[in-house]
């Protein structure tokens, strides 16, 4: 299911490559609820590692993967993990997943 905000922009942080295939990592940076001021160097390296794990299960059309949530619970995940956007190479978000990590 694809996310119901509407990403505006997003910010590119490392690009990240299994084979031939590269994806890029970033994080989202504005949408048109809210704006990101800043995403600490800590929290941008644990998600580049965190999506690195998560590469190979990525669908061919994902461009980019960008961050959307910083580490959380939830009621239907109460794993810590991080909400992510896939986004294809036009810049449309085709889904929304969760990446489960150990704090």
């Amino acid at each position: 299911m694809a996310s119901t905000v509407k990403i505006v922009s997003t910010k590119l942080i490392a690009v990240l490559a299994i084979g031939a295939r590269m994806v890029k990592v970033g994080y989202v940076e504005e949408t048109d609820v809210w704006r990101r001021i800043h995403l600490s160097p800590e929290t941008q390296q644990r998600f580049i590692e965190t999506t690195g794990k998560y590469l190979s299960s990525l669908k061919a059309e994902t461009d980019m993967v960008a961050l959307q949530e910083t580490p959380h619970g939830s009621d239907s995940d109460d794993r810590t993990h991080f909400t992510a956007v896939k986004i294809n190479g036009q810049g449309t978000v085709v889904a929304t997943r969760h990446f489960n990590f150990k704090s």
